[in-house]
């Protein structure tokens, strides 16, 4: 299949004070100067006001209102004392050698990967202190799950999506074992994937090449990932799709890692992918453009894998059309803020820069640079709401 080259623009820079964020403080989980834990931090489910936390005793699962009573305010992270997570936490289930804990849109059901296993837990039930699980799925011989996503959900049944380290995509549901996703599917190496909101659309990147495929009516359209970043840098520097997540049904962000001589650089492109319209069965695709944003600092020393698909983490605001993104190897402008509007338009990024307006992270202890391993958004204690409005703007917040 020959793959779509879409047109390439630069992000829109809004740079107003119509978005902003208000301080309220830290909490700190354990006395450990280091995450220890190999998962993301934490995420949340927002519809029942709680925060699932990885610690290195154990994932927790907290209420959001019991983190707002704990909180504490310190110029870096070792002016603030643990907290007693014991005090604040519910069920605690195991943390050693977990790789991901994934909440489903429905909130019905968390997945926890350890492994070349995944358990998956009613959210309810853990949310009550019950730590059984309902069910477990195991990748096939000696493979090792890089990524896991879920599929539409119902308390009735859930699936499951998982991407092993040979590149592999296989798919489950809670009364059936892992199968291949599709058997005509035989790529391997390094690969990321992601399934729109409604569960229509799955894309799967391996390499600079993103495959867009519609579940229901087994379409695909093929796309090439390029950067502007690639001029700047020398010759025989590689780019390859490390992160994907659906912001609409017709926009993918998209993240990358640039490579010379498998050495991993210090810059990661970012960008989102767009179209208007999708004729099926025509293999191409209307309005295709690659909005590039502004690459995120990073550090390649950071303690995670080269091309981790956990390194991207973004949280989103439907109602407002705007997207939180973090990067776990950034160590400078760590939260970014995207805008996309409900009624369609171009992705662009909103600039946040006021000194209290924006969110700044704390130092580590002893000034060390701090990382984001995790990123969730809970509207049930604090619901968004229009603060003020200017003539002629609708997006002031």
């Amino acid at each position: 299949m020959q793959p779509l080259i879409p047109e390439r623009l630069d992000a829109e820079l809004i740079d107003e004070e119509s978005h902003f964020f208000k301080r309220l403080g830290e909490v700190r989980l354990s006395e450990d100067s280091a995450l220890q834990a190999e998962a993301p931090l934490c995420t949340s489910a927002s519809i029942r006001g709680t925060v699932l936390a990885c610690t290195s005793t154990g994932v927790r699962s907290i209420q959001t209102a019991k983190l707002i009573a704990v909180l504490q305010k310190g110029k870096d992270g070792g002016s603030i004392t643990a907290t007693d997570m014991d005090s604040l936490a519910g069920a605690s289930l195991i943390s050693r050698h977990l790789s991901a804990v994934c909440v489903d849109d429905a909130q019905l059901f968390v997945a926890l990967v350890y492994g070349s296993a995944v358990r998956v837990f009613g959210l309810h039930d853990l949310l009550t202190g019950k730590d059984e699980h309902c069910a477990t799925w195991v990748a096939p011989g000696d493979q090792l799950i890089e990524q896991f996503i879920w599929g539409p959900s119902s308390a009735a049944e859930a699936t499951g999506y998982v991407l092993t380290d040979a590149g592999h995509l296989l798919v489950g549901t809670l009364t059936s074992e892992l199968q291949p996703w599709q058997p005509t599917d035989t790529g391997s190496g390094k690969a990321c994937v992601a399934i729109s909101p409604a569960g229509r659309l799955l894309a799967l990147a391996r390499g600079q090449q993103l495959t867009i495929h519609a579940l229901e009516r087994s379409d695909t359209v093929c796309i090439q990932i390029q950067s502007q970043e690639l001029q700047s840098r020398e010759e025989g520097t590689e780019l390859h799709v490390t992160s994907l997540h659906w912001l609409a049904p017709s926009a993918v962000l998209i993240t990358c890692a640039m490579s010379l001589d498998g050495a991993e650089q210090d810059q990661v492109p970012m960008m989102a992918l767009q179209w208007s319209s999708w004729t099926p069965g025509q293999g191409s695709m209307q309005g295709l453009k690659l909005v590039e944003f502004f690459p995120l600092n990073v550090n390649p020393e950071a303690p995670f894998p080269c091309g981790s698909s956990s390194c991207l983490h973004v949280a989103s605001i439907p109602a407002w059309g705007v997207h939180v993104v973090a990067h776990a190897k950034a160590n400078d402008d760590h939260i970014r803020l995207i805008g996309l509007s409900p009624k369609g338009g171009a992705v662009h990024s909103l600039e946040v820069t006021g000194e209290f307006t924006a969110i700044r992270i704390p130092t580590g202890p002893d000034d060390a640079d701090n990382f984001i391993t995790g990123l969730a958004l809970d509207l049930t204690s604090t619901q968004p709401r229009t603060i003020c409005s200017f003539p002629g703007s609708s997006r002031s917040r």
